[in-house]
Formats: C-alpha cells, sequence, structure tokens
C-alpha cells in the first residue's frame, strides 16, 4: 500500500495522482521489502526478484528505459535480492547468491561505486564508454559479503559480513563517507570505526551508526543539528551524539535523526528548514512587488519532524512526546514514523501531499 504523492507514477496503483490514504500497488505481487527514493520506489518478491515503479529519468527503475511507470516493471536481472536501499536516483540490493551490493541508476557522483548491476537489456543501444575508475586501496577488497545496507542522497554505505568496520563511497562534500576528507569516492572508503548498524539517510548528507553497545555515532553535513553533537559543526569523521543514550535502532532523515532505545522511547534531533520571504505590493499600476528573504539557512523544527510537540529545532537528542513505548522505527526526509508494540503505525512531521495519512 502507498499514499502521498503521485505524480511520477510512485505509488504504482496505475495513476499519476496523489492519495492521501493508503492505495494498493497493482500487479499482485507480494512484496518481502520495499525501499522509496525521491519519487520511484522498488521492492522485492519472495522469490528474489526486484519490481519498480515511479520516476525514471535516470534508469532508476532497471526496465533498461528512461520511461516513468505508474504500475511495477521488473528489473531486468536474473539475480536475486535480499535487501533493498534507496537514494535519490539509484538503488542498491545485496545477493541472495552472495550477499554483495548490486546498484542502478544515476552514477555522477560514483554512487554505484565499483557494484554496478550489469542490466539484461535486449536490443539496446550499448551505453557510452566511462572512465575506468581507480583501482581500490589494497585494505578494500571489491567482492565481500555485506551484513548491512544504506544508500543516501548521492552516497552508499555498508557494514561488511566478516567486519566490524563499514566502508562507504560516493559524494563526500560534506564528510558523508567518513574517510577524514571531503573528496568523492569512486571506491569503498574504511571509516574506521568498528559499528554493529548503520543508518544512511535516503536523500540527505550524513551518516550514523551504532556501535555494539548501542552508542551512536553519526559523520557529514550537520549545518542544521543533524548529527546530534551539540553544535552545528560537520564532521568528515563519526562523532558521538550528545546524551550517552544507547540505541537499538537509528534512522535518519534529510536533515533530522531519531533513534530508538531498548525501553521503547524515541528521541529525535536536527531539523529542516524552509526558506521564507515576505511579498509587498509597491505600487498597484503597474503591479511592482518587493520581495525580502526573511529566513535563510534557518535552524527550526518548521514541520514538527521531530515529535517534540512544537516547532523547536534540537542539536542534542529530545525524546518524542505522547509516553508511547515504540517497537520500530522509520525515519525518510522531513516526517518521521514509527509502529507501536501493538502494532499500530503513527506519524509525524510535513504533511504535504497527505503522506502522513491516516493509518
Amino acid at each position: 500500500m502507498c499514499w502521498g504523492d503521485g505524480d511520477k507514477g510512485q505509488l504504482g496503483n496505475g495513476q499519476w495522482i496523489r492519495y492521501t490514504s493508503p492505495t494498493p500497488v497493482l500487479g499482485g505481487h507480494s512484496f518481502t521489502q520495499i525501499a522509496t527514493g525521491y519519487r520511484s520506489t522498488c521492492a522485492i518478491t519472495s522469490d528474489g526478484t526486484v519490481w519498480c515503479f515511479g520516476w525514471n529519468n535516470l534508469m532508476q527503475l532497471g526496465d533498461c528505459t528512461t520511461t516513468d511507470r505508474n504500475i511495477p516493471v521488473q528489473v531486468k536481472t536474473s539475480k536475486k535480492f535480499s535487501f533493498l536501499a534507496a537514494s535519490n536516483g539509484s538503488f542498491c540490493g545485496l545477493l541472495v547468491s552472495t550477499r554483495e551490493p548490486r546498484c542502478w541508476g544515476e552514477n555522477p557522483n560514483s554512487e554505484l561505486g565499483p557494484y554496478a548491476l550489469e542490466l539484461d537489456c535486449t536490443q539496446q543501444p550499448p551505453p557510452p564508454p566511462v572512465a575506468q575508475s581507480p583501482p581500490p586501496p589494497p585494505s578494500v577488497q571489491l567482492s565481500m559479503a555485506i551484513a548491512r545496507l544504506g544508500a543516501g542522497a548521492d552516497h552508499a554505505c555498508f557494514i561488511p559480513v566478516d567486519g566490524p568496520n563499514p566502508v562507504c563511497w560516493g559524494l563526500n562534500g560534506n564528510g558523508q563517507v567518513g574517510d577524514g576528507t571531503t573528496v568523492n569516492a569512486a571506491v569503498p572508503k574504511d571509516i574506521g570505526e568498528a559499528f554493529a548498524s548503520m543508518a544512511v539517510p535516503n536523500g540527505s548528507f550524513h551518516t550514523c551508526a551504532l556501535k555494539a553497545d548501542g552508542s551512536a555515532l553519526c559523520h557529514g553535513d550537520n549545518n542544521n543539528g543533524q548529527l546530534g553533537t551539540g553544535d552545528f559543526t560537520s564532521s568528515s569523521t563519526p562523532i558521538f551524539v550528545a546524551g550517552g543514550l544507547k540505541f537499538v535502532a537509528i534512522s535518519c532523515g534529510q536533515r533530522h535523526t531519531c533513534g530508538l532505545t531498548g525501553g521503547g522511547e524515541i528521541w529525535c534531533w536536527g531539523y529542516v528548514c524552509d526558506i521564507f520571504y515576505s511579498v509587498t505590493l509597491l505600487t498597484i499600476t503597474p503591479p511592482r512587488f518587493l520581495i525580502t528573504l526573511i529566513s535563510s539557512p534557518c535552524r527550526w523544527n518548521y514541520d514538527g519532524q521531530l515529535g517534540l510537540g512544537s516547532y523547536s529545532s534540537h542539536n542534542t537528542p529530545q525524546r518524542v512526546t505522547g509516553g508511547h513505548t515504540w517497537k520500530q522505527l522509520s525515519v525518510n526526509g522531513i516526517n518521521s514514523c514509527a509502529l507501536l508494540t501493538s502494532g499500530k503505525a503513527m506519524c509525524w512531521g510535513w504533511n504535504h501531499r497527505g503522506k502522513r495519512s491516516r493509518i
């Protein structure tokens, strides 16, 4: 079931319009996992095949075309997948056979790394030649089994099965790769910390991870306080989230982050900022207007995505209000959703185009 904006067919219901309540995805497929990117969606069936729908301007649907689809189409590969992660214009999945990653879609910032999926395109023109990537450093193997996988706006990370140090690659202008530089990485870079799990947010430029004891560390863009370190300084290496909280799960949005504790509490930090202008009528004939920038950048929790019952922003963790006990958490873009121990889903934050729905 999907809901919200459907202008590119990303709801998979055969329509191109928005829905403010859940609507079934067509095709009769039974999916075991779903990943939502920017106006595109992919899902895995029980037999390991991947089906996608929505915006396809960057071939992110994997059907060897750039045609938008409002019903699911199968990714053209015989390979079977067990897990998916979505980026802005690309998807990555774990192969059932080897648990190695394979990715497809856009690649201007090396988002696919050395793991580009070879699509089985028949009667398609050959792709234009591309420059060869430099050889990987000796410490990083390109063929390795993956335990955890995540994709950000233009970067991706995974934790190898024989880890525990995660590796990241792709766009690195804000230090989101975590290798101590801001140089884009065409091959995986070891970030030098041992983690048990990672959260790489779809559509943003920061990365967070949990150590085995539940401590949270983040790196990358911190202009909005999304690293939770008590300041607004970005970091190209992982740094501890303030407060000493221990989490069992962590999830990242566009410019905010939330963590779930073992006791069922959700704590969030960061914000999302909208740019506001004032418009003043100067003359009536002919009409002339003065447009004045009121605030940018701003440090607000403008859409309530932190779940605090207010629109205040915070660069340290704050507990979500309501006194609920939660068991699962998912943060994406500028809204947040979670499951209560009863199984009921609740959402908060931005509701443009009905993203929160009524569940």
